[in-house]
């Protein structure tokens, strides 16, 4: 099997594809590769004694998940780190020149010894005349500041300086990364320190108090074994500080750590250098209390300004802010020193998740502290990474089981946010089990006691039922999961069921034939459960509902002219919603108390306000009213409002959709305007309707 055969075997696994319809959607696979790789996946199948995938009459895909994992897990661990061996199947790499000129390129870079062509031709495993092509496009493509130079005592070597050339060298190992290469031919440029390394990440996790996630600790791994052999054979020419790192408590351990147990001695800037790479990698745990007053400040006034901009309440900002404060840090130094990472597929989850896209808005209205801070604007896709965190935080709720039947946690190799983001997504899809920890690879064996399964975006060799999952699912594959679920435990819980019931039946009549009935009870069963299943499926795809959708489908509108005060103005705003039995009288009461305050965060810009509550203060069903004064009603804080919108949702989800709308709508006075020539219900809903609209196909 090759690397475009693993590939589609995992993505059978994680999206849980039932025919090659779905996988071509996926994958952009054509039918005849499709065929060709499930005919080399069924051959290591056989070879392994597991079940082959087989079709049915109808085209769909029938096979036994469970041995598709354990190929998969064979498959990976077949990948792992050999001395002086690559697995045959991953070399096909670098048959793609671009992958193959960006592992000459990152050769060249790190190598501790003399570079010369026939080095090239051995490590990479091609001619002559390919290694001088591909040397003179690379020496064409550098950036601006590299030369590509070869002399007799060094052989070829980049000329730069120190801080571009640690940069080039981290492009060139993510560009490997990204494009999934095999990474594990490059631990033998630093093979006599990889202990050292270990080491050293391990003692630094020890020192502050923290985890890597497993992607970080791989990649931390070889960036850091990739930069000690870089060391040893770049010139040592005398480089002052760089970096502006040297203040640091991390600046100092590492420094003592090398100067302690590493023979080579290293400059300054190379230091800062390994410190920034350390500084920079997501962790999945953090209980190191930093002291850093100015991020701090950073990170607080942006909460502010997100409850301002977002009209959410955070009940406990110091709390948030810590959190925080461990995420955001590498983000900061990434950013301020202009390091190429890479994201994690936020970029997939905030397109697949409504809720994270509406808290990306509010985000975007509320970065400017930390662009102030760097002097620098942020990134889109740090952005992205700021709101998934930011999500998972506003989402997560304390909730406690009652009557839980199943126990699982959550494994993921890429980091706390992924992490949240997919425990949040399978409580969102299975609310009758509890998840009760999540965790990386290497530190789930924590957790398993007393579990009755796993979800990880990887493969893993477990006795406990797994299921291998895309860290960002669309609803189909959601669907998809759920379903196999239930019918793996319903499965089981079916087979011992109709046994429970043949039992009881045979106490009180005689049983003529007990092997009819006990298949005409598991038939009845089987039936039933996948009737929940169906029902279960039509409650998630009824669960999302956004403002537009609750004013058009029965939210009350209501036009006055008349100079209303904001107490009389909410009272008229909040009467149809009693009156429709949508809140209890103590919701009113507490909006009123609410908006009483001057600094209440319930406003859009500047005409629109969105009293609420949680819903546990009287919501009994989700609605909303929408209150237009023509005059301007005066809010306490000396607020000039036209739009009064009191809500009532009962899912948070629900609710960051919602205020995302009416957010986009408190940006354009022009179109607010219009609003407020129209003298009818029925004009005002259409007009608001086709602003959505207008937004939708602009988006």
């Amino acid at each position: 099997m090759n690397t475009k055969d693993v590939k589609l075997l995992e993505t059978i696994v994680r999206s849980h594809v039932t025919n090659s319809h779905q996988l071509k959607s996926l994958l952009h696979f054509s039918t005849r590769q499709i065929t060709y790789s499930i005919k080399k996946i069924n051959d290591e199948l056989s070879f392994h004694g597991l079940s082959l995938i087989k079709r049915s009459n109808s085209g769909e895909w029938l096979y036994e998940a469970n041995d598709l994992q354990k190929l998969l897990v064979s498959m990976n661990q077949a990948m792992l780190i050999k001395e002086g061996a690559t697995p045959e199947y991953v070399n096909d790499d670098l048959a793609y020149g671009e992958v193959r000129r960006y592992s000459e390129l990152l050769f060249i870079l790190a190598n501790p010894q003399k570079v010369t062509t026939q080095k090239i031709m051995e490590f990479i495993g091609i001619s002559k005349n390919t290694t001088r092509n591909d040397l003179s496009k690379i020496k064409e493509k550098l950036p601006l500041g590299h030369t590509l130079v070869f002399n007799p005592q060094n052989g070829f070597m980049i000329e730069s300086s120190v801080p571009k050339y640690h940069i080039l060298l981290l492009e060139a190992f993510n560009f490997l990364t990204e494009k999934h290469a095999t990474i594990n031919r490059f631990e033998s440029l630093f093979f006599e320190d990889k202990i050292f390394v270990f080491a050293f990440i391990h003692a630094y996790e020890q020192t502050f108090k923290l985890k890597f996630s497993d992607n970080s600790l791989t990649k931390l791994y070889y960036l850091i074994g990739l930069s000690l052999a870089s060391f040893k054979r770049r010139t040592k020419a005398h480089a002052n500080f760089s970096y502006d790192l040297q203040e640091l408590d991390e600046f100092q351990m590492i420094r003592n750590y090398i100067d302690q147990h590493y023979q080579h001695a290293e400059t300054a800037i190379d230091y800062e250098w390994l410190t920034l790479l350390f500084l920079s990698f997501n962790t999945i745990s953090n209980k190191f209390e930093m002291v850093d007053s100015k991020i701090y400040r950073v990170i607080m006034e942006m909460i502010t300004l997100f409850q301002s901009k977002s009209a959410i309440r955070i009940s406990n900002k110091e709390e948030l802010t810590n959190r925080l404060m461990n995420h955001l840090r590498p983000a900061i130094y990434r950013i301020r020193y202009d390091l190429p990472f890479e994201m994690d597929n936020v970029v997939e989850i905030v397109k697949e998740n409504h809720e994270v896209s509406a808290v990306l808005n509010f985000v975007k209205e509320s970065i400017a502290p930390l662009e102030t801070f760097l002097h620098k604007e942020i990134p889109e896709t740090e952005l992205y990474l700021i709101s998934v965190y930011f999500c998972s935080e506003l989402l997560n709720s304390s909730v406690i089981e009652t009557q839980v039947r199943k126990k699982a946690i959550v494994v993921c190799s890429n980091g706390l946010i992924m992490a949240n983001v997919m425990t949040k997504t399978l409580k969102e899809i299975f609310p009758d089990i509890q998840f009760v920890a999540s965790s990386s690879v290497r530190e789930m064996d924590k957790f398993v006691e007393n579990i009755d399964l796993i979800f990880s975006n990887q493969p893993l060799a477990s006795e406990i039922p797994l299921y291998i999952i895309q860290p960002i699912m669309n609803e189909e594959e959601k669907t998809r999961l759920r379903n196999r679920v239930l019918i793996d435990f319903s499965t089981n819980n079916i087979s011992r069921e109709t046994r429970n019931l043949t039992e009881i039946i045979r106490r009180y009549s005689a049983v003529q034939d007990e092997g009819s009935l006990q298949n005409d009870i598991e038939k009845f069963l089987i039936s039933y459960a996948n009737s929940l299943i169906n029902l279960d499926r039509q409650s998630k795809q009824e669960s999302k509902i956004s403002f537009l959708e609750l004013l058009v489908s029965g939210g009350i509108i209501l036009v006055t002219e008349g100079n209303l005060t904001w107490k009389n103005a909410m009272e008229l705003a909040c009467q149809p919603l009693l009156e429709q039995q949508v809140i209890e009288k103590n919701y009113q009461d507490i909006l009123m108390n609410q908006m009483a305050d001057e600094e209440a965060y319930y406003f859009l810009n500047n005409r629109i306000a969105i009293p609420h509550s949680s819903p546990e203060n009287g919501v009994i069903k989700g609605g909303c009213s929408l209150l237009i004064s023509i005059n301007p009603i005066i809010f306490p804080g000396n607020r000039p409002i036209h739009f009064i919108s009191p809500f009532a949702i009962r899912k948070k989800e629900n609710y960051l959709l919602a205020i995302n709308q009416l957010l986009q709508l408190s940006k354009d006075e022009e179109y607010q305007q219009e609003i407020l020539l129209c003298t009818t219900e029925d004009e005002v809903r259409e007009k608001i309707k086709d602003f959505f609209k207008e937004e939708a196909t602009c988006q």
